[in-house]
């Protein structure tokens, strides 16, 4: 998701630059540092780029962004420059030379015109900038990560050295490391912003900062007054380092801008600056040149005191003629479909994401690649992708409901066995069609809601050991300690009378003589039986009450006999068929006071 505070702060700074270049208010300079401010979110994005693609393939991409507007500029401003005269100026800042057009494709120098169209060419270096620390950023941004804040001195260290002399170099050569110089420090803020380290610093030490950085640049300012006035663009030291104060401020703070962007009318205007930054910022120079022949063409010239709002709006007006005329070169770049006038809603996403100031810096994910990594195997799923996991159950507990990631209220009869039938240390056992226990099949066992994505089969599901009766753990199923309290019962759907089971046989000499007497579910401690179902009985004990549910042969009410299915498949000689046969989960006799509710073994 785009962070659309640096959006906002671009829109911002795309307007400021627009209204300086037509009024030329120094203040302006002062109260929002333009440039600074565009470099400083560049940098942002670009790291953000750098942190996720190879560094070729970023270079590349941000080129292809930048220079078919900047082509379809000169296809047009070049042209009309050569039919103006320019060949015949022999005075001129960039005297005619058709070597130097080659900077109109590649801009690593200044893009040459004539005088008579610095309109054109003269906010240029803007480009030429942003393409050097593009080139750059491969370089740069592994070192800051190393080192960190230090990394910023060194636009400034550039500047100290540029202040002893051009060395011999090139005007253009040195005129091109002076730009660097001045906002490399406000791109490296912008790495700082997006690896979190600024988000980081604690915001005494920002404000400190911007208060020494910000006073000093200032202080340079007034310095030099006299001979340059109150304009941060004329000395390049103070607009170093007060555009670097600024920045860090102001990406520090972040302020909550909900309630702005969502503002229909706002969001769409952001949108559109930031989807035509770079058509709006190379043709506004053209649109405030246009102005004036425009009011002689219909003859209003003298304007009085509506000349500032209707001038300003007159550039605005013709620099929303260029980005319908020319703003499709940008779609084109960025693999779009090429609209007329991009000022679109933004799509509000299904979670609310956060806007403001939690955490600056941070890097922002989408929703998709959090869902993604929210999804584990098991039962493991994020509330956004399932609304409720079913515990299906006999009576009134059938619609019991639990969120995932919560510790699950697994319904457990206080003397009863679990309703899921779990076995120590084997897979729980869904009870087979036909066997008698069809009528509670339905009710046993997790089960996911047909929205919800398929069921997980019957052998994947979570195994308990016999400590595990009041610690479950399992994918999906989670039931902390806090959780053994009455919120673990479950009354049973009809009144149960008290069971009395006698003692454990242990051998098959002690099996009751006589079949046919009423069976009883002992636990089993003969694991080599392949036929469990007829090894077992019970004895008359004297005072027991009847019985009063339906026995089967097969289980202890709805419950299967643990391991018992899995016995039958694997055999006598398998480990399943080796274990002991017991009704719901067991607690070894050591924890009386753990889970009292639970069944021991008999001593």
């Amino acid at each position: 998701m785009r962070n659309r505070y640096l959006d906002l702060l671009r829109a911002v700074a795309i307007v400021r630059v627009i209204v300086y270049h037509h009024f030329g208010w120094p203040l302006l300079s002062i109260v929002f540092p333009a440039m600074g401010v565009m470099f400083a979110v560049a940098g942002s994005l670009t790291a953000a780029s750098l942190a996720k693609r190879s560094p070729g393939s970023v270079v590349v991409s941000r080129m292809r962004r930048l220079l078919p507007p900047v082509w379809l500029l000169g296809l047009v401003a070049v042209p009309a420059m050569l039919y103006a005269g320019w060949q015949t100026e022999t005075d001129g800042e960039h005297p005619f030379s058709p070597a130097n057009l080659a900077f109109w494709i590649l801009p690593l120098g200044d893009p040459p015109g004539s005088d008579a169209g610095a309109f054109v060419w003269d906010a240029l270096w803007y480009v030429r900038t942003y393409l050097w620390l593009v080139l750059l950023s491969p370089l740069l941004y592994p070192v800051f990560r190393k080192v960190g804040w230090p990394m910023l001195a060194l636009p400034l260290l550039l500047m100290v050295v540029l202040e002893r002399g051009s060395f011999g170099m090139p005007a253009p050569v040195e005129s091109a490391l002076w730009d660097l110089a001045t906002y490399g420090a406000c791109w490296l803020a912008g790495f700082a912003h997006r690896d979190g380290r600024l988000g980081r610093t604690h915001p005494s030490v920002v404000v400190a900062g911007f208060l020494a950085l910000g006073g000093t640049g200032l202080y340079w300012l007034v310095q030099g007054h006299a001979e340059t006035g109150w304009d941060l663009n004329e000395v390049s030291e103070a607009q170093a380092v007060y555009s670097l104060a600024f920045v860090l401020l102001a990406l520090r703070w972040q302020p909550p801008i909900e309630r702005l962007v969502t503002n229909p009318n706002v969001d769409r205007f952001v949108n559109l600056l930031n989807a035509r930054a770079v058509t709006v910022y190379l043709w506004h120079g053209a649109a405030i040149a246009a102005v004036y022949p425009i009011l002689e063409f219909i003859a209003m010239e003298d304007l009085g005191h509506f000349e500032a709002p209707i001038t300003l709006g007159i550039t605005f007006g013709v620099t929303a003629v260029a980005v319908m005329l020319f703003g499709w070169a940008e779609d084109l770049a960025a693999k779009r479909r090429p609209r007329l006038w991009p000022a679109d809603p933004t799509p509000m996403p299904a979670t609310p994401q956060p806007v403001g100031p939690v955490p600056a810096g941070w890097p922002e994910s989408s929703r998709d690649d959090h869902a993604a990594s929210s999804v584990t195997p098991g039962l493991r799923l994020s509330p956004a992708d399932t609304p409720a996991l079913r515990l299906p159950g006999p009576g009134t507990h059938a619609q019991q409901q639990f969120t995932p990631g919560l510790p699950a209220q697994q319904p457990f009869a206080t003397g009863l066995p679990a309703q899921q039938p779990f076995a120590t240390g084997v897979p729980a056992q869904q009870p087979a069609p036909g066997d008698g226990h069809g009528q509670h099949a339905a009710g046993l066992g997790s089960r996911l809601s047909a929205a919800s994505g398929p069921q997980p089969p019957a052998t994947a599901g979570p195994r308990f050991s016999a400590a595990d009766t009041a610690r479950l753990s399992a994918p999906g199923l989670r039931l902390s300690t806090t959780d053994t309290s009455p919120n673990l019962r479950l009354a049973p759907p009809e009144a149960v009378p008290p069971q009395f089971y006698g003692p454990r046989l242990t051998s098959a000499a002690e099996l009751p003589a006589d079949p046919g007497t009423e069976p009883h579910p002992y636990r089993h401690a003969l694991g080599d039986s392949p036929e469990p179902a007829a090894s077992y009985g019970e004895m008359p004990i004297a005072g027991r009450p009847a019985h009063s549910y339906d026995p089967q042969p097969n289980g202890h009410g709805s419950v299967p006999w643990s391991g018992h299915d899995a016995g039958h498949a694997a055999g006598p000689s398998s480990a399943a068929a080796r274990e002991t046969w017991q009704p719901g989960p067991q607690r070894a006799a050591s924890d009386p006071d753990d889970a009292p509710a639970f069944r021991y073994d008999a001593p």
